[in-house]
């Protein structure tokens, strides 16, 4: 049986990957070592049967000076940014780059230079002296460490020790396949420290853009689905509308609508928003309807939320989202039971509103009429804040264009998008059905990785 490592050092790797059907066929086919953050929760963890749970941690040598490593490697994920920018302009770094711009000039105009290095340096050349410096693991560390390994898969494309481990592992002969864990990281997270052995992405689309974008090889790419999704699709049939309703105190007889609260940095006015929602609802504007706030993992106005919120007479409930769903490290790993939860929210809410998340997507799934804000309430402030440019990107596109989901352009539009919704809940069904397809697959993804990876291996 080959050896195979893998890492997790993100929440949502390990909802991905170590709480579906992914980590069992790993298991199954291969001899497994996890690399993780989170060693000792998992190792708590009844499902995980692997030779070894470890948190690496790779030291330097002294004169090899590791803290000017560890700054070089900061610097050179902004200049890779703004390297890839330069030859591909993605729409969806604009608003970064804008409010960089305005807020931090002399850093953006130095970070500039340094992209038009990284783009010289990288013409024609698998490695360079910048990346060997940031990526390279020491040769005796990496060789001793992972001798017994035949091959590597990382969960993500852009975290920096996947980054090391990507490129260190093309430098030294040991298969790597990378997971494109997110359907926004290939345009979104600037260069790939190298081209691994295969790449994973979700659709056709993201196929396409690690190929125009990063330049690999169509043969090299492979198509598996995204893993939460067959989770996800799995659990639904677990799950039950009337136990979902009574752990929230929703009546049978009342609408559900869901909203999926985000950082303030992409929606500046939305405690304004819910606002004006709940009032819309306690006017019965809506019918018979409660709201539910999905809280985002890291919003600031969460406590302000439940504090102004929690009140019997207010048709307004709370749905946590826990570490499962954390973009980054937290310390903790979540719940098997918060994924059901989510996965109850998406399937019987009866709308679900969000701001250009992947929550739209979660919510078609489930041919759950999903409604993206288009508009501010109050003129922005600053010319990033417009809720607009998280629109303006590749990925999105692919959503506006559909037709599945609502993009109302006002307050106004929106209450007669949801009225309509609420009442129609089959209106655009068929065109949900074909974002699904197009952008998430239904695919039977744990087998296609572990056939990925068996590929690397061959192919050696």
């Amino acid at each position: 049986m080959p050896n195979l490592t893998l890492t997790a050092w993100l929440g949502m790797t390990v909802r991905n990957l170590l709480f579906g059907p992914v980590l069992s066929q790993l298991q199954a086919d291969f001899d497994l070592t996890i690399l993780s953050y989170y060693e000792e929760p998992l190792k708590l963890l009844p499902n995980i049967h692997t030779k070894t749970i470890h948190h690496l941690s790779w030291s330097y040598p002294r004169w090899a000076l590791p803290k000017c490593r560890g700054t070089l490697a900061r610097w050179l994920d902004e200049w890779e940014y703004h390297g890839f920018y330069q030859v591909h302009r993605p729409t969806i770094a604009d608003r970064v780059l804008m409010e960089k711009r305005s807020t931090n000039t002399i850093k953006y105009f130095s970070d500039h230079i340094g992209g038009w290095v990284v783009n010289r340096l990288r013409d024609n050349f698998e490695t360079d002296i910048l990346r060997d410096l940031a990526y390279s693991i020491p040769k005796h560390f990496f060789l001793d460490k992972f001798k017994n390994t035949e091959v590597f898969l990382v969960a993500s494309i852009d975290v920096q020790k996947d980054k090391e481990l990507i490129y260190s592992c093309k430098k030294f002969g040991i298969p790597i396949v990378a997971l494109v864990h997110s359907w926004d990281n290939l345009p979104a997270q600037g260069y790939l420290s190298c081209k691994p052995d295969r790449l994973l992405v979700w659709n056709e689309q993201m196929a396409h853009e690690a190929e125009t974008l990063h330049g690999m090889d169509r043969d090299h790419i492979d198509i598996v689905g995204g893993p939460q999704y067959q989770a996800y699709r799995s659990l639904s049939s677990q799950t039950d509308n009337y136990s979902f309703r009574d752990s929230l105190q929703v009546p049978a007889n009342y609408h559900i609508v869901t909203y999926a609260c985000t950082l303030n940095c992409f929606l500046p006015d939305e405690p304004l928003f819910i606002d004006l929602l709940v009032e819309a609802i306690l006017e019965g504007c809506l019918g018979n309807t409660i709201l539910i706030l999905r809280f985002h993992p890291h919003s600031p106005y969460t406590a302000m939320y439940i504090e102004k919120y929690a009140n019997d007479n207010i048709p307004v409930r709370f749905h946590y989202a826990d570490d499962n769903f954390a973009a980054e490290h937290t310390g903790a790993i979540g719940t098997p039971a918060s994924i059901v939860s989510f996965v109850e929210l998406m399937q019987y809410s009866d709308v679900v509103i969000n701001h250009a998340s992947t929550i739209a997507l979660d919510a078609v799934l489930f041919d759950t009429p999903a409604v993206c804000i288009k508009f501010s309430l109050t003129p922005p402030k600053r010319r990033w804040e417009n809720v607009n440019y998280s629109y303006h990107t590749s990925h999105y596109q692919s959503i506006l264009d559909s037709g599945a989901v609502e993009f109302p352009e006002s307050i106004e539009e929106l209450f007669d998008t949801l009225k309509r919704l609420l009442s129609s809940p089959g209106d655009k069904k068929a065109a949900r059905e074909s974002l699904v397809q197009s952008q998430i697959p239904n695919l039977p993804t744990a087998e296609l990785i572990s056939k990925s990876v068996m590929q690397a291996l061959e192919d050696r």
